[in-house]
């Protein structure tokens, strides 16, 4: 009885020993796969991870794109509306430049029309300086300034019926009071 006894308990021992193995072979094995799926899940994590930012990259790169696109769209447009208003400017500069001349041609055909000696040369100076002078000035109404002299010069010649001298000193008339110049520079 005590070796049967001694027997079973020996058996008991081993089964209990077998029993704690395959635990902890389970337990083990638990483990590995647990590790495992902690590993797997780390790597699709760090794919998922570097997939965001891959993707935020491109975004990023999209925007700057963009942005580039857009300035150099703002940048043609700051250009043509640059060139339009020199275009403007130029137009109306040359506008007003043939009103001037057109202006001052009349008065020189009203002049040479007229019974006085024929001092074209002296009636162009005075009016090359004068337009030099009031250059860039403009009147309330915003036409050029030397619109005024000439006006003034043709009610002169036309209407009074004065010679070059008086024509001279209509185109001048303003010259000193309202310039730089002085009548040492005008004589």
């Amino acid at each position: 009885e005590r070796i049967a006894r001694e027997k079973e308990l020996e058996r008991q021992r081993i089964e209990e020993e077998k029993a704690r193995k395959r635990e902890e072979e389970r337990l083990e094995r638990e483990r590995i796969a647990h590790e495992k799926e902690l590993e797997r899940q780390r790597i699709e994590e760090e794919k998922a991870r570097k997939r965001e930012e891959e993707r935020l990259e491109r975004e990023r790169i999209a925007r700057e794109k963009e942005l580039e696109r857009q300035r150099i769209e703002e940048e043609k447009a700051r250009k043509r509306e640059e060139e339009r208003l020199e275009r403007e400017r130029i137009e109306k500069e040359q506008a007003e430049e043939q009103l001037v001349n057109n202006a001052f041609k009349h008065l020189l055909e009203t002049y040479m029309a007229s019974p006085h000696r024929k001092k074209e040369e002296i009636i162009t100076k005075a009016f090359n300086f004068a337009r030099e002078a009031h250059k860039g000035v403009r009147r309330l109404s915003g036409e050029p300034y030397i619109m005024h002299p000439i006006a003034v010069a043709q009610i002169a010649c036309e209407e009074m019926g004065l010679g070059s001298t008086s024509i001279c000193a209509a185109l001048l008339h303003d010259v000193v009071e309202d310039t730089d110049y002085t009548v040492e520079d005008i004589e």
